[in-house]
């Protein structure tokens, strides 16, 4: 069983098959066994001690991975034959995962490229993130996402209006830049 705090749940982000908020820390629904849950504004996601991934919530522009836009009240497994390690429910419309082999995928929202495919349009399953990297970590903000690689690089992808990629430069970029390290 996994616990998310009590919450809001107008958008059904708490996972107990309804949409009512909650003062009080929640059981998530199903009988599955989670090593991690993460939350964001309107949904959640979690990875099973086997596994698999799961996102429930607001299902607007494909963030809950799962081939729709539809919402989920309950965990609904994400698409694909992934053994995840980690899956990070973005901020606002797009999620990020990495496989225990190291591959990283995002999917959602995608109008400025935090999806990291190179493309911009929406995304409703698991898409491989551009570049051979080898991930360790990946992280997403509001319109983009960082992520650190098993090497020790640091990259970030999507909207970069106030620099929020780190890599000096101010400019949207749909695949993985490196985040500029100043001497």
């Amino acid at each position: 069983m996994g616990v998310t705090a009590g919450a809001f749940n107008y958008w059904r982000q708490l996972g107990d098959g309804t949409r009512t908020s909650r003062s009080v820390p929640t059981p998530v629904s199903g009988s599955h066994t989670w090593a991690s849950i993460s939350t964001g504004r309107y949904h959640s996601c979690g990875v099973t001690t086997s596994g698999d991934g799961y996102c429930w919530g607001y299902g607007n522009y494909g963030r809950l991975g799962n081939g729709s836009t539809s919402h989920r009240s309950v965990p609904t497994l994400v698409s694909g034959s992934h053994t995840w390690a980690e899956i990070t429910a973005g901020n606002r419309y797009h999620t990020c995962g990495v496989t225990t082999s190291g591959e990283g995928y995002c999917w959602g929202r995608n109008s400025y490229g935090q999806v990291g495919d190179g493309a911009t349009s929406n995304r409703l399953i698991p898409t491989l993130i551009s570049g051979e990297h080898v991930w360790e970590a990946i992280s997403t903000g509001g319109y983009h996402a960082c992520g650190l690689t098993v090497g020790g690089g640091a990259y970030c992808w999507g909207r970069d209006n106030y620099g929020q990629l780190g890599n000096g430069l101010a400019l949207d970029s749909r695949v993985p830049t490196k985040i500029f390290m100043p001497n």
